[in-house]
C-alpha cells in the first residue's frame, strides 16, 4: 500500500493517472483503501481484457 502511494506521488503529474482523493480503512478487514476519482470505462483490469491490440503512444 505504501509503495502504491509513493508511485502515485511520483506519477501524479501525468494526465492519465486517476487522482487519489483520500484514504479510508475498512474496519471489517483492516485494509486500507484508496479513494479515487471516478474512472469512466471501468477499471484497468477490465480495460486491458477488452483491448485486443494496445499501443504505447
Amino acid at each position: 500500500f505504501i509503495h502504491e502511494l509513493k508511485m502515485h506521488k511520483t506519477l501524479n503529474s501525468y494526465l492519465r493517472i486517476v487522482p487519489i482523493l483520500g484514504i479510508s480503512l475498512d474496519e471489517s478487514t483492516n485494509e486500507c483503501l484508496l479513494i479515487t476519482e471516478y474512472a469512466n470505462g471501468g477499471n484497468l483490469r477490465q480495460y486491458l481484457k477488452n483491448q485486443e491490440n494496445l499501443t504505447w503512444n
